[in-house]
């Protein structure tokens, strides 16, 4: 099913393996030096807000999805965060700052499925591998996690509004406290 229609698609390898490799290298290091917190809507996490590493894939996504989406989409931010076993997300929507979302996997030492309603109400559920994303209409589409089986999980979240859409003066976002949940 198509975004337009359903409010959601998945893209497969929208990073290839050396460009993940780079992120998750590089994301790892930026961690290292974080303390991991208990965040009400995902439980023990570390968030990192636009962090300079992931700049030109944003802005490279952006450029893709313009075309893949037929609309000019004009920038809001991006964040990084760190899951460990238990954490989850909990069932939400976004903020309007992330009319158009992309959910980037970097890392997993086991699979961990994005679940969402779709405009239809009807349950989707993806499994990425690193480098595989899903796009979906954050505002709209109420999406969640259960609980991380694994040790750690990494994932980025790249957030767009398009330009004449009723959310463009979002564009330019600043950080949240929330990071968008």
């Amino acid at each position: 099913m198509s975004y337009a229609i359903s409010g959601y698609d998945f893209l497969p390898s929208l990073l290839d393996e050396r460009e993940v490799s780079y992120l998750g290298a590089t994301l790892s290091s930026e961690f290292e030096s974080r303390t991991a917190a208990w965040d009400e809507g995902r439980g023990m996490t570390k968030m990192i807000y636009k962090p300079p590493c992931a700049e030109e894939y944003y802005h490279r996504v952006q450029y893709f999805l313009n075309s893949y989406l037929r609309t000019d989409l004009l920038e809001t931010y991006w964040f990084c965060t760190r899951y460990y076993n238990k954490s989850f997300m909990a069932a939400h929507t976004d903020r309007n700052a992330c009319e158009v979302s992309v959910s980037l996997n970097i890392i997993q030492d086991q699979p961990w499925e994005l679940q969402l309603l779709d405009r239809f109400g009807a349950k989707q559920k993806f499994e990425t591998l690193p480098g595989d994303a899903v796009l979906y209409s954050g505002i709209d589409l109420e999406h969640w996690r259960t609980p991380y089986q694994g040790e750690q999980y990494t994932q980025l979240f790249f957030h767009y509004v398009r330009s004449t859409g009723p959310y463009n003066r979002e564009q330019g976002d600043e950080e949240p406290a929330d990071y968008g949940v």
